[in-house]
C-alpha cells in the first residue's frame, strides 16, 4: 500500500508541476498591438467602405464584399471587423 501511495503522490506532483509550467511559457509571444489615428477623409473612406461592403455581403456579391473590406484594412489595418468579415467570405468561398 505504502508504494501505490508513493507512485500517487509523485504522479500529481508531475502533473502539478507540468500544469504550472505550461500556464507561464507564453508571456513572451504576445504581439504589441499598435494604434492607428485615422483623420476624418480616412475615417470616411472607412467607414463608407465598411458600409458597401456589409451591404454587398448581404446581397451576396462576395467578391466585391471582399474586395471593399480589403479597402477597408488598407486604411485601418486593425480593423477587427473587416478582417472578421473577410475570413468569412473566405470560408463561404472555400
Amino acid at each position: 500500500m505504502g508504494k501505490l501511495r508513493r507512485i500517487e503522490t509523485i504522479a500529481v506532483l508531475l502533473v502539478a508541476g507540468f500544469l504550472i509550467g505550461g500556464c507561464s511559457g507564453s508571456k513572451n509571444l504576445t504581439k504589441e498591438h499598435t494604434t492607428i489615428t485615422l483623420n476624418e477623409s480616412q475615417r470616411r473612406e472607412y467607414n463608407y467602405a465598411l458600409t458597401e461592403a456589409t451591404k454587398q455581403k448581404l446581397f451576396g456579391n462576395f467578391g466585391q464584399a471582399a474586395s471593399l473590406y480589403k479597402k477597408c484594412i488598407e486604411v485601418n489595418p486593425n480593423s477587427d471587423v473587416a478582417h472578421f468579415q473577410l475570413a468569412g467570405i473566405y470560408m463561404i468561398n472555400r
